[in-house]
């Protein structure tokens, strides 16, 4: 066996260091063909927060992809906000539905252009971290148990119940994806509080300046600084579990306990 080893090794001399090379190459290679998946990586293997100040972590040059990610709010803004306005003056308190439909479209296209089917595998991931920080995101709904205890006799109709059931399921995978998942993973090399602060408030601007255009609870100052509140929550929970298995549930039980389709509706009654 070892006269066989050496006559294979006959022509390539130092073979030890040949392979050697060879699996370089080879690694160099994969490394190469997966280079494009990296700006996506979930932004706490980039940095923690023992590690945030050192020169790694800092803001760094970001990629087209990304730059489009990140302004892509704008977009959403824009397009939901044109509808809300178009839609108010022609179907009135009914305009939620058209708003909701274009405001999930414009998310889902979104997410879709960036990868979303393999962001939402690596959002899902078991949660890391102190379970105090997945408690976290709980803490929101909280907020909305006495909305629900003043209005849950109200949804006494078929389809109020199917839309408030609907909502509840769809709208936190789309919003947390987006708002949560891909904002925060495209803005991956900056420091935390500043990914968060930036996620935070194009959120909180995205309720006054689309359902709360024809919905009292959710125009002006109190749409805007209640929806920051929650979506500071759930950033931060993100932030520190790497995974939106938390905010998305946290996020469904909140919509359940505002009675979202009567506040839509402007019949909820709210707690003074």
């Amino acid at each position: 066996m070892v006269e066989r080893e050496r006559s294979r090794c006959h022509n390539l001399p130092m073979c030890g260091r040949y392979r050697l090379s060879r699996r370089k190459q080879l690694v160099d290679e994969y490394f190469a063909s997966v280079s494009g998946e990296e700006e996506w990586s979930s932004p706490l293997q980039h940095c923690s927060d023992s590690v945030r100040v050192q020169p790694e972590c800092r803001i760094k040059p970001m990629r087209n992809r990304s730059r489009t990610v990140l302004l892509s709010p704008v977009v959403v803004l824009v397009l939901g906000n044109a509808a809300a306005r178009i839609s108010g003056h022609l179907w009135g308190v009914w305009s939620w539905i058209p708003v909701m439909l274009v405001y999930w479209i414009t998310l889902a296209l979104i997410m879709a252009f960036a990868g979303g089917r393999s962001g939402y595998r690596r959002w899902l991931q078991p949660s890391h971290g102190a379970w105090g920080w997945r408690l976290l995101s709980l803490a929101t709904t909280a907020l909305f148990i006495p909305v629900f205890s003043l209005n849950f006799r109200s949804l006494n109709e078929r389809w109020i119940i199917g839309a408030w059931l609907a909502i509840a399921v769809i709208d936190p995978w789309l919003e947390e994806g987006y708002w949560r998942g891909l904002l925060m993973d495209a803005a991956s090399g900056w420091p935390g509080w500043l990914v968060i602060a930036y996620t935070t408030v194009w959120f909180g601007l995205s309720h006054p300046l689309l359902l709360g255009v024809n919905v009292k609870a959710l125009s002006g100052l109190p749409g805007f600084f209640g929806t920051v509140f929650t979506g500071t929550i759930w950033s931060t929970a993100y932030w520190k579990t790497r995974s939106l298995r938390w905010p998305i549930f946290s996020h469904s039980v909140v919509d359940l306990l505002s009675v979202s389709v009567l506040v839509f509706l402007n019949r909820a009654v709210l707690p003074r």
